[in-house]
C-alpha cells in the first residue's frame, strides 16, 4: 500500500540508572557540575541520550543500544566510560546511511535530583546539534516522582523518549 506521505516510523526508548555519590552527572550531553550524585553506568550513564538512542533504533528496526554498545563480553572495554554523545552520533550516522532522518524527539526525565529545569534549554540545544534537527523539534520535560519509589528516594534517574523518523 502506498501512503500519500513519506514513510514515517515512531520509536520509544526508556533508560534508568542508579545514582551514585561522587559520580559525574551528564544528562542530554550537558554536565551538571554542582550535582553530588550522577547516573552510574558502564558508559557515562547519560540516561537521556540512552533513551533517545533506543527510540531511534527501535523506530528503524535495529537492535537496542545494549547490542551496539555492550557493557559485558569481549567488546565491553571499548564502551567503558564512553561519552554517550559519540554513541548517539554513531546511531544518527546509521540512520542516515539507511536513508532515515530524525524528524523530532519528545523526552521526559524523572528525577528528584539534580534540579533539571534550569538546564532544559541547554539540553535541547545539545540534542538538536547531535540529531541534526532544529531545536524546536526537540522536547524535553522534567518531573519528580513525588518522593515515591527508588526515584523518589533519590536512588535513581529515569528517561523516556518518543522519536519520529522519516525516510529521506
Amino acid at each position: 500500500m502506498s501512503l500519500p506521505f513519506r514513510d514515517l516510523r515512531i520509536g520509544q526508548g526508556l533508560d534508568i540508572h542508579p545514582l551514585a555519590k561522587g559520580r559525574r552527572c551528564v544528562l542530554g550531553g550537558v554536565e551538571f557540575p554542582e550535582a553530588s550524585h550522577g547516573p552510574a553506568g558502564h558508559s557515562d550513564g547519560d540516561v537521556l541520550l540512552h533513551a533517545v538512542m533506543d527510540a531511534l533504533l527501535g523506530a528503524c528496526g535495529k537492535a537496542d543500544i545494549g547490542h551496539l554498545f555492550p557493557s559485558s563480553g569481549a567488546d565491553s572495554a571499548r564502551w567503558k566510560n564512553a561519552d554517550s554523545r559519540g554513541m548517539l552520533a554513531q546511531v544518527v550516522t546509521m540512520l542516515h546511511s539507511d536513508d532515515w532522518s530524525v524528524w523530532n524527539v519528545d523526552c521526559t526525565l524523572l528525577a528528584e535530583i539534580p534540579r533539571i529545569a534550569p538546564r532544559i534549554d541547554h539540553m535541547k540545544e545539545s540534542l538538536s546539534a547531535l540529531l541534526k534537527v532544529p531545536v524546536e523539534r526537540v522536547g524535553i520535560k522534567a518531573t519528580t516522582a513525588e518522593r515515591l519509589g527508588c526515584i523518589g528516594r533519590e536512588e535513581g534517574i529515569l528517561a523516556t523518549c518518543v522519536a519520529l523518523i522519516v525516510k529521506t
